[in-house]
């Protein structure tokens, strides 16, 4: 069982997952001091609009204002998505090779992530 980060699913619960996703893999294990919103934005903040989109920054100094946090990798996400688009393509009639072959994952892999319950 893949365990995940709280601080990761309030995350993706606040900006959504794509946003996260790109959060997590640009800031990914680096603590960061998120902004107030008071004062001059810097390029910190020019570089969150750009991976969150305005709203998303907006909701992320809404709920994390003021705090250092230190920035999940986000891992434990990424794997649940892929494991949930591996299910996907597999019920939607792609073949064992071409699963293979999109998710680089040996047969036996594949059949264990579709075999077991979608998280």
């Amino acid at each position: 069982m893949v365990r995940r980060s709280k601080i990761a699913d309030e995350i993706v619960s606040v900006v959504g997952y794509p946003a996260a996703r790109r959060l997590f893999d640009y800031y990914g294990g680096k603590q960061v001091k998120i902004p107030n919103g008071a004062g001059q934005p810097g390029p910190f903040v020019a570089r969150l609009i750009e991976l969150l989109g305005e709203a998303g920054f907006k909701s992320l100094i809404a709920r994390f204002g003021g705090e250092s946090l230190t920035v999940p990798q986000g891992h434990a996400h990424a794997l649940i998505a892929r494991n949930r688009a591996i299910v996907e393509d597999f019920d939607a009639g792609l073949s064992w090779l071409d699963l293979i072959h999109r998710y680089h994952l040996s047969e036996r892999q594949l059949r264990s992530i579709i075999n077991r319950p979608v998280e």
